[in-house]
């Protein structure tokens, strides 16, 4: 990924339990983990925010596609109540889409790491 010259992050906003809500950036950068085979471990560490804004140096989408269409909220990630929230945000600049579904899923950009 981190060689890549034109990384795309296509994915649908979710609650989460460790992070308030997961967009395009973090689902590009859990998954750029090679090799490490228990993930879900990883969402327990408390230093998980520090932990993505360093991989975020190295991977870093150039393009990003939240597509809210259907997300889930409640006990996210993993279960979850499906929502339809009907938007679709596109993006060259993936902290943006992000802190915009941030604000379209009802959080306060403050409340997420």
């Amino acid at each position: 990924m981190s060689e890549s010259p034109f990384l795309v992050s296509i994915t649908r906003p979710k609650t989460h339990c460790s992070v308030a809500m997961t967009a395009s950036l973090k689902n590009v950068l859990v998954g750029a983990i090679h090799k490490y085979s228990n993930r879900r471990m990883l969402h327990g560490e408390h230093s998980i925010h520090y932990l993505l804004a360093s991989l975020a140096r190295y991977v870093y989408p150039q393009f990003v596609i939240v597509d809210g269409t259907i997300g889930m909220q409640d006990g996210g990630p993993v279960r979850g109540t499906e929502t339809q929230s009907n938007w679709v945000l596109s993006s060259f600049d993936a902290l943006a889409a992000d802190t915009v579904a941030t604000y379209l899923m009802g959080f306060e950009i403050d409340d997420v790491g």
